[in-house]
Parts: C-alpha cells; sequence; structure tokens
C-alpha cells in the first residue's frame, strides 16, 4: 500500500469514516514500526488545531488539490535521491506537514469530506437502539440473526457489499453468524473489533464498565483491540475479555454459559456461592434480590432456571435455604430474603 493511502486512512479514521476492515489495515501498518505510530500522533495534533480554522472564506477546491497532488509528487520523486538510513520514514513526515499547511486552508471548505467520500460507495446503514429493560432482534441481510440487548445501539448496513460484512455495537448483543467463508464477519465496538467468519458468539461493551467481553457459544472468534496488534483467539465456551485502563487481554474456560442467560432465558448454578448467584441473576435477568441475614451469601446453592419470572426465582431460592417467603420492596423495586440458613453445610 502507499504512503497516501495510509494518510488516507488515518484521516478517515479521525473523521469517524472508517470501516472495520480498514481499521484493522491500518492496525497491522501501526504496529510495524514506532515512526508509523509516530506518525497518527502528528496527524492528530495537526487535526486537533485545524478544528478551529475559520470557514468563512472562499477557495477553489480543485486548484488546492491539484497543488497538493503536485507537492505529494515532488515529494515522493525526491524523496528517492536519499541515501540515509532516516529516509524511509522522512518522505511520508514530510508529505504529513505538506497535508497540515493543505488542512489548514482547506478543511473549512468540505475538502477532506470530498476527497474520501468520492472515493467511497454510499452505504445505507440502519440503526436499532434499545432502552432500559428492552430487547430486539434483526436479521441481517447475509441471514446473520443479532440478539441486541438492553441500553444498547446496533448499526448495520442494509445489504453487504463489500469484501466484508462489518457492523458497529454500542451495548450487548448475541450474534449466531452465517458462515460465509468469502466473507468475515466484523463487529467493531469502541475498543475492539470481533471477528468471525460463521458462529454464534456474545459481544459486551458498556462504557460505563471499562471493559469488552466476548463469550464463545459455537465456532472460532479472533478479539482485538484497536490500535494493537495483540489478539485472541476463543473458540467455543471460551470467554475473552479487553481490560480498557491496562490495554490487557485475558481469555478464560467458562464453566457454564450464564453469561448469556439475557438471551436464553437459562442460567445454571451448582454448588454456587449465594452472592456470586445474586450477582448473576442482577446483571443477566434485572433480578434484584437481597438477603437480609449476609451468612446466607456464603453459603453454596444449585438450581436451573429457564424463563421463571422474578418471583419465582425469589420463592424457589428462599425455599432451599429455609427462609420466609420474599417480600418485594416496591420503592426499590428489590425481593427481601428474611431469615434462612446454610442447609447444605
Amino acid at each position: 500500500m502507499t504512503e497516501e493511502k495510509y494518510l488516507s486512512l488515518i484521516h478517515k479514521k479521525l473523521s469517524g469514516a472508517l470501516n472495520a476492515a480498514e481499521q484493522i489495515e491500518l492496525t497491522e501498518w501501526l504496529g510495524t514500526n514506532e515512526a508509523n505510530q509516530k506518525t497518527l500522533d502528528d496527524y492528530q495534533a495537526i487535526w486537533k488545531l485545524t478544528e478551529s480554522v475559520d470557514t468563512d472564506f472562499d477557495i477553489d477546491i480543485d486548484q488546492g488539490f491539484n497543488k497538493l497532488q503536485k507537492r505529494i509528487k515532488v515529494e515522493k520523486i525526491s524523496s528517492k535521491t536519499t541515501a540515509t538510513d532516516n529516509a524511509k520514514v522522512i518522505p511520508m513526515r514530510r508529505k504529513l506537514m505538506q497535508l497540515a499547511a493543505a488542512l489548514t486552508l482547506l478543511l473549512g471548505a468540505g475538502f477532506l469530506f470530498n476527497l474520501y467520500n468520492s472515493n467511497t460507495a454510499e452505504t445505507n446503514w440502519i440503526s436499532v437502539t434499545t432502552s432500559e429493560n428492552e430487547k430486539k432482534s434483526v436479521t441481517l441481510s447475509d441471514g446473520t440473526i443479532v440478539s441486541i440487548n438492553q441500553n444498547s445501539t446496533f448499526k448495520y448496513p442494509a445489504s453487504f457489499d463489500s469484501k466484508t460484512r462489518s457492523v458497529q455495537l454500542k451495548g450487548e448483543a448475541f450474534f449466531d453468524v452465517t458462515k460465509d467463508a468469502s466473507k468475515q464477519f466484523i463487529i467493531e465496538t469502541n475498543k475492539t473489533l470481533v471477528s468471525v467468519l460463521g458462529t454464534s458468539f456474545n459481544v459486551r461493551e458498556y462504557e460505563e464498565e471499562l471493559l469488552t467481553e466476548v463469550m464463545v457459544k459455537t465456532g472460532k472468534v479472533k478479539l482485538s483491540p484497536k490500535n494493537n496488534k495483540e489478539a485472541v483467539l476463543l473458540t467455543e465456551f471460551k470467554k475473552g475479555v479487553y481490560f480498557h485502563s491496562e490495554r490487557k487481554l485475558k481469555a478464560s474456560t467458562l464453566d457454564n454459559l450464564n453469561d448469556l442467560a439475557w438471551q436464553s432465558g437459562q442460567v445454571k448454578f451448582k454448588s454456587t456461592a449465594l452472592a456470586d448467584v445474586l450477582t448473576i441473576l442482577s446483571r443477566q435477568l434485572d433480578c434484584n434480590i437481597q438477603v437480609e441475614n449476609k451468612q446466607l451469601l456464603a453459603c453454596k446453592y444449585t438450581g436451573n432456571f429457564t424463563n421463571l419470572k422474578l418471583d419465582q426465582i425469589a420463592n424457589a431460592i428462599a425455599i432451599s435455604f429455609g427462609a420466609s417467603n420474599p417480600t418485594f420492596n416496591t420503592t426499590k423495586k428489590q425481593y427481601i430474603i428474611k431469615g434462612g440458613s446454610c442447609l447444605n453445610k
């Protein structure tokens, strides 16, 4: 790929026009050497400066672009005559400064939008948003079924016309991806890229949680942070977590599929501490259950729930520990279990 193409990808990234396939391409290039990452850092600094450019003037966009192209060509020819070890990184840095000057003059006139938009086919994107306690399901043009959890936004094209099947997610969704060996399926979140050919898995990334989770039910899934060559390949019953602040990846084996309970309606517990049971029920099923006897939290619980109502779940737990029937606090919207003891010690 030419240097101008990489600058194009950098600009599309900063302007929010970079698709998932291009993000992978740019990430690989950034990881090649430190000079490439420095180029991105410099360009980001330039971008911030141009945000304050006064747009209240007339400019000949075609003439400005022609001048910019000539400067790039001249610099490219000139750089071939340089024989130093640093010659490999100097041309792009000089072009960067030339682009910066051009950006300062042309940004306000919509030049950059026209430049990159002219080379990108217009895509009709559809956005699906869910609110509190709301879930939705959509079927994509390739037959892939996506179940979207509460407080999430999922964006996808009306049809997949490119070499990849790229979608975007904020929040949580379960994907049952139709297999297509010729078109990779890529989910782009704010911090990561998740890529597959055909499989079923869950992706969760809520901004306030500061992590990205991927749980694989069937097939293989690749989880990779943006701007990082590191990646982890997950197979069925594997879980990958990317910690945003630490910028670390971690993979583990799942003992069960309780992390998918919000989509399947099923949870299974085997000798699980009640404290963990209540945490999972709260996160996956919005089932808020509290116990007055805090000693119960260390007790082990075994049981399965499938599409049960919240009061039924609370009653089942209370009976297991010999507690009284749960009461519902309408103000706090939670079930409260009183009394009881660890009968299974």
